[in-house]
């Protein structure tokens, strides 16, 4: 597996979010007096809902690769590599990337539930490593006989808990809703990150083109927001376009991975990247080959985006129900 910290462009992989972030820091200065004037000025008023965070900076791992179709047992011991490799305290892996993308009927077969043996293995890693692993896999529903596209969360406390896909791409060269069960919740869950409480909201590729998913996400407290994906090269663009906006719009870091490399007729493009909660591109690792992308986080960025735009504060979710209103008069 590539480690950008051996390869041409380190300063890409491992440290561009530094240089973002000081060059941030030197545009917004005066800018930053500004609103500190006008936030007192206000009372206060331009603070968003919640108080200072005071975690400490945190690094993760973005990994980019190609997985061995339907050897579940081989691509779980290259998360367990990685998981002791990697000084990063947030590991994330793409979608399906335990069994591979185009299994097609082979899903049912290779589905998990949340106590199979390799999932413990996985977990007791984590355990030792003191890690957060997000990875894709297909898992079982509670019905006999459904399968969902799910993003695995696996946490020092050796928890395993999951979200399943919610939006399920069925066009093009996509079949997903013939093979899987949508999912239906949303949820957040809770961690610890850089040794202070964190909520991450997890997606699966096209959730991403609904920014209802990431809004109703950050409503509920989340700081962190992943997207793990199966995304082949031709929709490069659009994922590059949408990643920056949905940071924006909801004050998050926005944290994104996909596979690379051929899988049936599918060529996928690689290119993880992160996004401050600014809309500011803290790093990216290079298009259709296996990389690592690290990137340093600092959960106190949520907070000052809010200060500086507070879109969190100032989103009314009964706009959201007008939308549920709009699609039953559409229906």
């Amino acid at each position: 597996m590539f480690d950008g910290r051996d390869r041409h462009n380190p300063w890409l992989l491992e440290t561009g979010e530094r240089g973002a972030r000081a060059r941030a820091r030197a545009e917004a200065g005066a800018e930053a007096e500004a609103w500190a004037d006008a936030d007192a000025e206000a009372g206060g008023a331009f603070i968003s809902r919640g108080g200072p965070c005071e975690a400490m900076p945190f690094e993760a791992a973005l990994v980019q690769a190609r997985p061995a179709l339907g050897d579940v047992k081989a691509n779980a011991a290259r998360v367990l590599e990685a998981l002791r490799r990697e000084r990063a305290e947030l590991v994330v892996f793409p979608e399906l990337f335990l069994s591979g993308y185009a299994v097609r009927d082979g899903f049912g077969a290779l589905a998990m539930d949340l106590d199979a043996p390799i999932l413990r293995e996985l977990a007791e890693a984590c355990r030792a490593g003191g890690k957060t692993l997000v990875v894709g896999a297909p898992t079982k529903g509670k019905a006999r006989g459904i399968v969902h596209n799910s993003l695995l969360l696996l946490t020092p406390d050796a928890r395993v808990r999951k979200y399943d896909k919610v939006y399920l791409p069925t066009f093009s060269v996509f079949e997903e809703d013939h093979f899987f069960k949508e999912g239906a919740s949303l949820p957040v869950f809770d961690v610890t990150l850089g040794g202070e409480p964190a909520r991450l909201g997890l997606t699966i590729c096209y959730d991403l083109f609904f920014p209802e998913v990431t809004k109703a996400l950050m409503l509920q407290g989340a700081d962190v927001l992943i997207n793990a994906s199966a995304s082949p090269t031709p929709s490069r663009g659009n994922f590059e376009t949408v990643l920056p906006a949905r940071a924006v719009e909801t004050t998050c870091h926005v944290l994104y991975t996909n596979l690379t490399g051929a899988q049936d007729a599918a060529l996928f493009w690689g290119g993880a990247q992160a996004w401050s909660p600014r809309g500011q591109l803290l790093g990216r690792a290079p298009y259709d080959e296996e990389a690592v992308l690290r990137v340093t986080l600092d959960l106190a960025d949520v907070a000052e985006a809010r200060r500086r735009r507070p879109v969190a504060r100032d989103t009314r979710p009964e706009v959201l129900r007008m939308l549920l209103d709009a699609s039953r008069d559409g229906a």
